[in-house]
């Protein structure tokens, strides 16, 4: 199992304690698609989107919208995050791409769009620079938003004791050794995080985990 088969496993178990009967998907040339009742629709339509996720609600999609291609080698594309209304059709933006120097505040790419469980938050990690990116917070009603913590993966535990607890990877160095990512269990508000024992070297401590203090 390649590292992406992973994550994409580990946000399945952390997303699996709500099915709405809306999907929404990215196909291969950039397209949104949402699909309700059976009917699908594309929601965007003048550039490509690269993630889509539904609310628990099912009332809403975010979307990550290229805003523009970047020519620079290895660098992200900027993007921005968009909150489209499934029954109205209308889609805003909820966060505009803003690149910084500063770790933080920077919002050059986000990827990964993630609900609260109440659905009134989304999470976004945000890449930009070195091998460290971020979780920024999204409030929905104000498009407010700011750094939770440093992550390079992103999910939100659905249930159990740990429910809106973000479950991230995060680069530790080691001295006289190779860096490696194990998962931390953050709190919503980043101020509190669990390392997952085992999860370093071992591929299925998290879902291990996850059977033990996730469930419904």
């Amino acid at each position: 199992m390649d590292r992406r088969q992973l994550l994409t496993g580990l946000a399945a178990v952390a997303l699996c304690a709500f099915a709405p009967a809306a999907s929404v998907k990215v196909t291969e040339d950039g397209k949104a698609v949402l699909t309700v009742d059976g009917a699908a629709r594309t929601i965007n339509s003048d550039t490509d989107a690269t993630d889509a996720v539904l609310s628990p609600d099912g009332r809403s999609v975010a979307w990550v919208r290229i805003s523009r291609y970047s020519e620079e080698e290895g660098s992200y594309h900027p993007t921005d995050l968009h909150l489209y209304d499934v029954a109205g059709g209308r889609d805003r933006v909820l966060l505009e791409s803003n690149e910084t120097d500063d770790p933080r505040t920077n919002l050059r790419s986000f990827a990964s769009p993630r609900f609260s469980p109440d659905g009134g938050l989304v999470y976004i990690l945000v890449y930009g620079w070195g091998e460290t990116h971020a979780v920024h917070e999204v409030n929905v009603a104000t498009g407010a938003h700011r750094f939770v913590a440093d992550a390079n993966s992103l999910a939100v535990i659905r249930s159990g004791r740990y429910a809106g607890y973000l479950l991230v990877k995060r680069r530790v160095e080691r001295e006289g050794q190779a860096a490696h990512e194990p998962t931390f269990v953050v709190r919503p508000d980043g101020g509190e995080s669990i390392l997952v024992p085992g999860s370093g070297e071992d591929e299925t401590a998290v879902e291990r985990w996850l059977k033990e203090n996730a469930a419904g």
